[in-house]
This record gives structure tokens, C-alpha cells and sequence, in this order.
């Protein structure tokens, strides 16, 4: 969202102080779910947005440049480049989904002070740059065995992963997402031989830290339906952009269960990206037009959810989360995972009864018994009557 500012390089850190402070100071806190500056600018308006900010940096902001400037594509500075400094290279290593060790931390920083100056930057890719290579050394840090675990050139289905937490460590998260993507980019590096660098972002929620809307394809978890099962699955992004031209993506498929996804993958990679299968692979599993999904389900079943409270009547089918109805309403109910883990959304049912996909874990028997639900999991069935 342009903020029609033009700000110098000497500029940047006051102004990024600057949008925080008016941010932690003004932005909504009730309200988890809301906790975002979106909603602050949803608020005010973007005018008033930069009106607090030049407030806070005590001077007039330039408005933006008519032209845009940006003349250069997306740049993952991975590889070996030369610096301004005569005799100096950086060298950007990738560490895939950002996954480290200790000891691999301990390896990093070996590697930066034998064959650099000791530093390294880290990127927004979740790799590092070692800075301050000189060229009498560049070769021995190229041979160097820690490369063979954080290459310097990897395969254009690897260089581009990124990836948050996941369900490993993270209770927001619907799936797993690091060790899921590690996999299935290295098995399509495997098997793929692709022109382009993909750039593939993993997050496990809707709160988005994997940054889906972005890459080229995004994958945000969810829950789908498989045989009448639950199991986890994925909501695909294409077509984000970052750099010259930069867009978010649009959601283009929902649902697809993680274990049909890597021939999914490979098809979206070879009609989109122009990628081929490498001599002598031999695939077994190439999907059938859109068979890979979940088995099939019930038709949608209209409904109608009633809040209460607010005195709101709402039409629905009994395919919608009560939720996502509740937002769509205008109204604000507290929630976090969207997973039905962790009971921020909890509210009573007074009238009705609702369906779930699977057994929302933050929601006890009793609490079941005494009428309340979740409304990030639950779904109408018929007419339905929630305190809200």
C-alpha cells in the first residue's frame, strides 16, 4: 500500500523508527486477531498514517518519485559477487528454510573469520552472506566441506525456499512446514530440471509469517477432507512479486492434501515454469486432472448464523467456518491459531448445532457439553444462534 513517501538512504532508520513508534503507541491491542498495522490503517486512512510519522520524525516527508526507479529484478545474493571494495567479494549461502544448529552456527562463524573479516549478514531468504572475502581466498572458501550443507549456487527449485516455524514448534501452525519443505523441494530438484528460479514460501497459518502471498508458490496450511479424513493440507498463491513491479499473489487452489502435492507441484512446474523431468526419471505418479484432491464431499447446505449480541443475521452455507462469517459480518472476534488449538475464539452456542472437520483439541468435553465452540473450526449446520 503506497504511503507517497520519498525517503534519502540517510533517512531510512529514522523513518522505520518512526512507523513503529506510532504503530506500538496507536494500533489496536484488544484485539489479537487485529493486532496489525493493516487495521490501523484500515482506521485512519493512509493519510493520517504519514501525518503521525512525519509527526514522530519532526519534519516533512518528499512525496514519492513520479517514476519508479526500481530498475532491477528479485536478487537472492546467493553465489559470489564483488564489492566496492577493491579485492573483496561476498559470498551468499544458502541455509535451506533457514534451518540452523548450533553447530552450524559455530560453523558459519569459523568460515567468516578464516576466510573473511568475521561478519555475515543475514537475509530476508533466511540465508547468510559472508562479507570481506578477499580474492586470494575465494577458492578455499568455494572447497570449503561446510559448502556441501549451505551451497553457494544451489538448484533453482532449492534457492528459493523460504519457510516458517511449523507445527514442530509453533502451536499456531496447521502443518508442518520446514521439514516438509526441505523434502519436497530436494526430491523436485531431484527429479526436475527447471530454467528459473521458483520461489516457494511455506507458512503454517493464516497469520502469514512464511510470506505466501509473495513467492511465486505459496502454501499456507490448512485442514482438508481425504476418504473422510482430516489430514493437512495446503492453499496454493501464485503470482506474488517482490522488486520492480512487486503484487501479491492470488489464492488459486485450496485444500490440497500435503501427500498429494508433490505431483501437484510438478505439474503446476512444468506448465507455468517451463520445467522438464531429467533424463533417465522415471515418474509414477503424475495426477490425473484435478484427481489428487480430497475424495468427494457432500454438497454445501445453506444456513443462516445469528450473533446475538450484535443482533446480526447472517446467510451462510454449512461449508463456512463461523468465523469467517463473523468477519465477513464486520464483527471482531477474538481468535489466533485458526486451528482450533488454542481456544482464543471460544463462544456459546445458544441455539443450533455445528459440524468440525476433526476434533478441535482446545476444546474440552464438558466445555462441549456446556454449549460453547469454537468458531474458528465449527461450521453451521442450518440455523445457528452464537453469543457475539
Amino acid at each position: 500500500m503506497p504511503l507517497n513517501v520519498w525517503v534519502s538512504p540517510e533517512q531510512v532508520v529514522d523513518f522505520c523508527d518512526a512507523l513503529l513508534v506510532v504503530f506500538r503507541d496507536n494500533g489496536p491491542r484488544a484485539n489479537r486477531q487485529k493486532s496489525r498495522l493493516m487495521w490501523l490503517i484500515d482506521e485512519w486512512g493512509i493519510e493520517r498514517l504519514r501525518s503521525e510519522v512525519e509527526a514522530q520524525m519532526g519534519q516533512a516527508l518528499f512525496p514519492a518519485s513520479a517514476k519508479d526507479e526500481v530498475n532491477w529484478a528479485k536478487r537472492d545474493h546467493l553465489g559470489v559477487y564483488p564489492q566496492k571494495q577493491q579485492g573483496l567479494n561476498y559470498v551468499g549461502l544458502h541455509v535451506p528454510a533457514g534451518r540452523l544448529f548450533a553447530e552450524d552456527f559455530m560453523e558459519l562463524a569459523r568460515l567468516a573469520e578464516v576466510y573473511g573479516s568475521g561478519e555475515m549478514r543475514l537475509t530476508v531468504e533466511q540465508n547468510v552472506i559472508v562479507v570481506n572475502v578477499p580474492d586470494s581466498r575465494l577458492d578455499l572458501m568455494l572447497s570449503d566441506s561446510l559448502l556441501q550443507k549451505f551451497p553457494a549456487n544451489p538448484g533453482n527449485l532449492e534457492r528459493g525456499m523460504v519457510s516458517c516455524t511449523g507445527a514442530e514448534f509453533c502451536n499456531f501452525a496447521m502443518i508442518d512446514t520446514k521439514n516438509r519443505a526441505i523434502a519436497m523441494a530436494k526430491e523436485l530438484e531431484a527429479e526436475m530440471d527447471c530454467p528459473t528460479p521458483v520461489r516457494f514460501h511455506w507458512t503454517g497459518c493464516p497469520n502469514s509469517c512464511g510470506q505466501p502471498q509473495v513467492a511465486d508458490i505459496g502454501f499456507m496450511g490448512t485442514k482438508a477432507k481425504k476418504n473422510g479424513k482430516t489430514v493437512e493440507a495446503v492453499d496454493i498463491f501464485t503470482g506474488g512479486r517482490v522488486g520492480k513491479d512487486a503484487h501479491l499473489g492470488t489464492k488459486t487452489h485450496k485444500g490440497i492434501p500435503c501427500e498429494d502435492l508433490k505431483p501437484f507441484l510438478r505439474k503446476m512446474l512444468i506448465e507455468d515454469f517451463g520445467a522438464r523431468i531429467r533424463p533417465g526419471v522415471v515418474i509414477e505418479d503424475i495426477p490425473q486432472e484435478e484427481e489428487t484432491n480430497a475424495a468427494p464431499t457432500q454438497a454445501a447446505t445453506p444456513a443462516v448464523a445469528v450473533f446475538a449480541t450484535s443482533g446480526k443475521e447472517v446467510s451462510c452455507t454449512s461449508e463456512d467456518l463461523l468465523l469467517d462469517v463473523a468477519e465477513k459480518a464486520g464483527l471482531a472476534l477474538d481468535s489466533s491459531c485458526r486451528s482450533g488449538s488454542c481456544g482464543t475464539c471460544k463462544r456459546k452456542l445458544m441455539e443450533g448445532s455445528v459440524s468440525y472437520d476433526g476434533t478441535p483439541s482446545a476444546l474440552s468435553a464438558d466445555e462441549a457439553a456446556a454449549g460453547y465452540i469454537l468458531t474458528c473450526s465449527a461450521r453451521p449446520v442450518g440455523r445457528v444462534v452464537i453469543e457475539a
